[in-house]
């Protein structure tokens, strides 16, 4: 396992973070190998180190990549059949482990973790009391331990943060950032509307559309008939098609009618084991691994842990308001196939690459709310990174115009490179006026002590405490390059109000000019 050049930077940048803090998190973007860079910090660990995940796929696949990389089979501890030797003579240095099999008494075999590796970390909030359990209990035994938290999708769409868990960000490695550095593929997107598909009744929970409401809604007969249609006439010359379903009765009938279309084509998935087990579930995807399944529709289970590089088009048969939500869908079609980027030095080889490949890109069909109540995601949004609105909706409408006249379109990455050009420009000019203002400030602090009215060029003693500049007036000017050691907080005062009037007139002229221009 020889980990990729962006994957040494994450490990360097994790490395870093820990001298100062305790608990940090990577992000990276699906496909781009979160699995490769924990089992090389696990493998340079001089400790013991735990991984923690909350799925089966999770746990397997995170064993195999340790395995692969220090040569030694982790203990698992998982269920009722695997538990790991705890007895001073047959500890292993690796534990992989089920969040939901460290209960009390399990949990309390463990003594000597040093660090804690916590898989899909964006489901470590405060309100998840399973991993602050863990947490508490490991560091009850090593007040030393380390914690480092991996996730392609850190906003959730919920707004709670993770800021509880981890101190850190250390390293973020976005789609975006993996696609024009060829180690993700681009994608062909459509944009669709579906003939009396609206979702204005449905309501708002949690900041994403209403699961129940919009379950029901994707599950008429007529809607699911839409879908099936648009899969069979867009999917002609697709492989293997990944369909995402926001129920499971819409999953189940959506299976139901790509067979009559082409028969023995689909199965669908879903995560009640009682309806779909995992052995049912484990010889679906061998089927559709191996090409005799076409197509797969699943309701919420292979969000996460599920890679499958062959997979040519994404059905985003689940219409969502979260970015988090989407990533993690859009993420499973990324990946490359096997072989066509490594080894290849540049960019522009890897590009090349893939462009040459059998799956040059992820065909991408999202289904647009006929009503347009809900500003729903698509790839757009993911693949226009931090681009303002005004420029995504440009793009959008471009792909729109293109479906309409049976097209798929790639974003255009030409605007929006010019709007980041655009917006680095304000940024540097924005930085060079507010260094021009706070040298002129400063220097106009040298000159004079504006309240006592003293000799110019000589400052008020600095000396009392009441004095002194507040912590928030030495911030504020330190940030503008104004050395306040030998200012009062008078001055300060001063010189702050002079700052901002002159920050505030530049700015009106700044806007007065750029309106002149439009």
């Amino acid at each position: 396992m020889t980990p990729r050049p962006y994957q040494y930077e994450c490990i360097q940048a994790a490395y870093d973070c820990f001298t100062s803090v305790d608990s940090v998190l990577v992000v990276m973007a699906t496909g781009t190998g979160k699995t490769v860079v924990f089992s090389q910090i696990a493998k340079n660990q001089p400790g013991r180190v735990m991984v923690i995940a909350h799925r089966e796929e999770l746990i397997v696949q995170a064993a195999h990549k340790i395995r692969e990389a220090t040569g030694e089979w982790p203990a698992v501890e998982q269920g009722a059949e695997n538990w790991s030797n705890e007895t001073d003579w047959g500890r292993s240095k690796y534990v992989v482990a089920s969040k939901d099999s460290l209960h009390e008494k399990r949990l309390g075999r463990f003594r000597d973790i040093d660090l804690l590796v916590i898989d899909e970390a964006h489901h470590a909030t405060k309100g998840n009391e399973s991993y602050y359990r863990i947490v508490k209990h490991l560091r009850e035994q090593n007040p030393r331990l380390k914690i480092l938290g991996v996730t392609a999708t850190p906003k959730r769409h919920d707004g709670i943060g993770l800021g509880e868990m981890f101190e850190a960000v250390a390293y973020q490695f976005e789609i975006i950032d993996a696609v024009a550095e060829g180690w993700l593929v681009d994608a062909d997107a459509k944009l669709i509307e579906i003939t009396g598909l609206t979702l204005a009744d449905v309501h708002l929970q949690s900041g994403d559309l209403h699961q129940g409401e919009l379950a029901d809604i994707m599950a008429e007969e007529n809607n699911v008939q839409g879908i099936a249609d648009v899969a069979f006439q867009e999917c002609r010359d697709k492989r293997r098609v990944l369909c995402f379903t926001a129920g499971v009765e819409q999953a189940k009938k959506l299976a139901g009618q790509l067979n009559r279309r082409e028969p023995d084509s689909a199965a669908w998935l879903c995560g009640k084991k009682s309806i779909s087990t995992p052995q049912y579930r484990r010889e679906c995807l061998k089927r559709f691994a191996t090409g005799e399944l076409k197509y797969i529709a699943n309701c919420g289970i292979l969000l996460e842990g599920y890679d499958e590089p062959a997979i040519d088009c994404l059905l985003m048969a689940r219409p969502t308001k979260s970015e988090s939500l989407y990533k993690q869908m859009f993420g499973r079609g990324t990946r490359t196939l096997a072989g066509i980027v490594d080894g290849l030095a540049t960019a522009e080889e890897r590009r090349a690459a893939i462009a040459a490949s059998a799956k040059p890109a992820i065909t991408v069909l999202d289904f647009v709310d006929n009503s347009r109540r809900h500003k729903l995601v698509s790839s757009v949004d993911i693949l226009g990174g931090r681009c303002s609105p005004d420029v995504l909706e440009i793009a959008r409408a471009a792909i729109e115009e293109k479906t309409k006249a049976g097209q798929a379109a790639r974003l255009d990455y030409e605007l929006i490179e010019a709007e980041r050009e655009k917006q680095r420009r304000k940024e540097a000019e924005e930085e060079r006026r507010r260094k021009h203002l706070a040298a002129k400030a400063k220097y106009e602090a040298q000159r004079t002590d504006v309240f006592d009215g003293q000799q110019r060029g000589v400052g008020r003693q600095v000396g009392r405490y009441e004095d002194r500049p507040t912590p928030k007036q030495a911030y504020f000017l330190r940030l503008r390059g104004i050395d306040t050691q030998n200012l009062t907080k008078r001055q300060c005062s001063a010189i702050i109000g002079k700052l901002k009037q002159k920050e505030e007139e530049e700015a009106r002229r700044t806007k007065k000019q750029e309106q002149e221009v439009a």
